[in-house]
């Protein structure tokens, strides 16, 4: 019985959404299977040439200072990006919303699919 609970917790622990498991997501809802797959596909290679990078010795390059600066310098940018891309597409978000509480008379569900195909 000890197994199987082990086996449970290493599949509990494997399991949850991060970034990839997030793209994967995305992608699948909206080009379907074999799209999602490539995208884990693609992470399950970009993790493969990390690991043997720091297999054969890249990790005492990436400690010197000039590229602890670098790295740092563009994960702020990337982190810089993405927020203010996310802010423009709140305003999308918004109007959505707006537009749902203009349709308060028909049913919820019929307001999603309509707004949903409007908006592309």
């Amino acid at each position: 019985m000890n197994f199987f609970s082990y086996i449970l917790l290493g599949i509990s622990l494997s399991a949850p959404v991060g970034p990839i498991n997030a793209a994967q997501l995305n992608k699948g809802m909206n080009h379907g299977f074999i799209h999602a797959w490539l995208v884990g596909l693609g992470g399950m290679i970009g993790d493969l040439v990390f690991m043997l990078l720091i297999y054969f010795g890249v990790a005492q390059f990436l400690t010197t200072p000039l590229m602890k600066t670098f790295l740092w310098l563009f994960g702020f940018f990337i982190l810089v990006y993405t927020g203010i891309e996310s802010i423009v597409s709140a305003k999308n978000h918004y109007t959505f919303i707006v537009l749902l509480d203009k349709h308060q008379n028909s049913n919820h569900f019929a307001q999603v699919f309509y707004l949903l195909f409007q908006i592309r």
